[in-house]
């Protein structure tokens, strides 16, 4: 199978995925990672259609973008990133996927602030709590966003386990109803969705909802979502509003 015959099948099973789950394949971004990859296998994978490369070690970063293998698509670092090699990844990479503690995101500011540029990043949180896996926790995760970078309202949909949200001003953990889930296309998708909706219900800006707002969203939303893996399929399995309300009882506090 030639690189082109990969990325045409990839790129066809993203769009079927995709237009399952009542999604346009348009939104959908294609992260192809070129590790120990050639600079011309790199070329060859971006004039297939391939228009965002991941690459999870510096060096190579480096010395790709010196060849300009990557012409014609952005980068984005997806490996662990050391603080020690900041300076030759921002600024550089189009996004960083694996930000994992204080001290690197200080230093990725710090140095996108010298360049006059901003960053973009990915925040890594560990929802499981996984000793094994890197990231913060979801509270840590919040308490960053809220307090460093402006945001209003952090929601984190922890999958069956709940969710957990946090503004300034509290913070809430909800588990899901105990379901047995016969599709779960959507779900996360639906959650967003449906505490959008219970959000601007409120009329008043998220920084300024008490603990008792917090609840009332991620009951609406867990329950929502919960209900939506109850059928196959994304757009079909959008609950109604009555039948969300009706089982709003369910969900229980859980303390993370």
């Amino acid at each position: 199978m030639s690189i082109q015959e990969h990325v045409n099948t990839v790129k066809e099973t993203i769009a079927a995925a995709a237009r399952a789950a009542g999604r346009d394949p348009g939104e959908i971004t294609l992260c192809a990672a070129t590790k120990v990859q050639t600079d011309d296998t790199i070329r060859q994978a971006i004039a297939a259609g391939i228009a965002v490369c991941g690459e999870n070690r510096v060096q190579e970063l480096t010395a790709h973008l010196a060849a300009g293998a990557y012409a014609g698509a952005q980068v984005h670092f997806i490996g662990h990133l050391q603080t020690n090699k900041v300076k030759q990844v921002v600024g550089k990479a189009a996004l960083i996927h694996s930000v994992d503690s204080q001290r690197l995101l200080q230093a990725i500011d710090s140095q996108a602030g010298k360049l006059g540029l901003v960053q973009d990043i990915l925040l890594e949180v560990n929802i499981a709590g996984e000793e094994s896996k890197g990231g913060c926790s979801p509270q840590e995760g919040a308490r960053r966003l809220l307090e460093e970078c402006g945001v209003s309202l952090v929601m984190v949909t922890l999958g069956p386990r709940g969710c957990y949200l946090q503004n300034r001003r509290g913070s809430c953990a909800l588990t899901a109803p105990q379901v047995s889930p016969v599709d779960t296309t959507g779900a996360g998708d639906i959650f967003g969705g449906s505490a959008l909706h219970r959000l601007l219900d409120f009329r008043v800006p998220p920084e300024e909802l008490d603990r008792g707002g917090l609840e009332e969203i991620a009951r609406f939303s867990v329950t929502a979502a919960s209900l939506s893996t109850q059928h196959p399929g994304g757009i079909p399995s959008i609950p109604e509003l009555a039948q969300v309300v009706a089982r709003m009882g369910e969900p229980a506090p859980l303390s993370l």
